[in-house]
């Protein structure tokens, strides 16, 4: 099969080339001679698309007002009704590189008909704490606001009391939504095992497609009626 350079491909099937780079992780080589154009094209195709695709989805993601939130509160999180945010993360290991620290700030926003969620990513070496503050997390709730996070951390305690226990079990049984939420980002093959390096300076672009605006987690069933 003959590539060459001049060869242009609609919209749809950059599209489409995109997409199969982010779920299946094909080689670019490979996607040249499957879209018949050459390897530098597929190349220039993918990152570009890639970008425009972030663009257009950006301005889709907001943080939603509190009065929406409370309108839309799950189910499970009957017990938790003050609970403004949700944070989590997870790490993707990047090739030459320390590994990316991908933190996402879940918002604690949910609708019948989607999940609203908010993903950034950062250098494996920067603490929690760093980017909390760098994100200015706290300037996006209100006094009173409640902020779900991965663990209850123990002081002066050896073990959890009983009723912590409990307590701890049914936070666990509210977050998980979120935990399903990251695992979305590695179910596509080019998030696995570890990223090439040139996708570095694009993971916030990869992160933005892959799971920010995807398919709702809870179904309508998980709400009041």
């Amino acid at each position: 099969m003959v590539c060459s350079s001049n060869t242009r491909l609609y919209s749809r099937n950059k599209v489409v080339l995109t997409l199969m780079k982010l779920k299946l992780n094909v080689s670019l080589n490979s996607l040249g001679v499957l879209f018949r154009v050459s390897s530098k094209a597929a190349r220039s195709y993918f990152y570009d698309t890639l970008q425009q695709l972030s663009a257009i989805l950006k301005p889709l993601i907001r943080f939603p007002p509190k009065e929406e939130i409370l309108s839309n509160i799950p189910l499970c999180f009957d017990k938790y009704r003050s609970t403004r945010l949700i944070l989590d993360c997870t790490e993707i290991n990047i090739e030459k590189s320390n590994c990316l620290k991908c933190r996402i700030n879940s918002y604690s926003y949910y609708k019948k008909n989607n999940t609203i969620k908010y993903l950034i990513g950062y250098g494996g070496r920067v603490s929690d704490k760093a980017i909390f503050n760098a994100e200015h997390v706290i300037d996006k709730v209100d006094p009173g606001d409640g902020i779900m996070v991965d663990k209850a951390f123990l002081r002066k305690s050896k073990q959890f009391s009983k009723e912590d226990a409990i307590k701890t079990t049914s936070i666990a049984r509210a977050r998980v939504h979120v935990e399903q939420a990251i695992q979305r980002i590695k179910t596509f093959k080019v998030c696995k095992g570890t990223v090439l390096w040139t996708l570095l300076p694009y993971m916030d672009d990869i992160i933005v497609g892959l799971t920010n605006l995807g398919q709702p987690i809870l179904a309508d069933n998980k709400f009041h009626t």
